[in-house]
């Protein structure tokens, strides 16, 4: 079963449902990479943990742009 938020994607296990991946959706290219991927920046480029916007690597927007 998948699952889609905006920008963040759940994929479940059918016969098990605490079985999950989460991906996220890159706001620079829009490819779906997996949360431990994800990168999150703030939009002048400061990286952060949980705040901002999420990013893969190739996309992280550099520190003032």
């Amino acid at each position: 079963e998948t699952s889609e938020n905006g920008r963040r994607h759940i994929i479940t296990d059918d016969a098990n449902p605490r079985i999950y991946a989460e991906r996220w959706k890159c706001t620079g290219c829009g490819c779906f990479e997996d949360a431990e991927e994800i990168v999150w920046a703030r939009p002048d480029g400061t990286l952060d943990t949980d705040k901002g916007d999420p990013y893969c690597v190739s996309c992280v927007p550099d520190e003032g742009e």
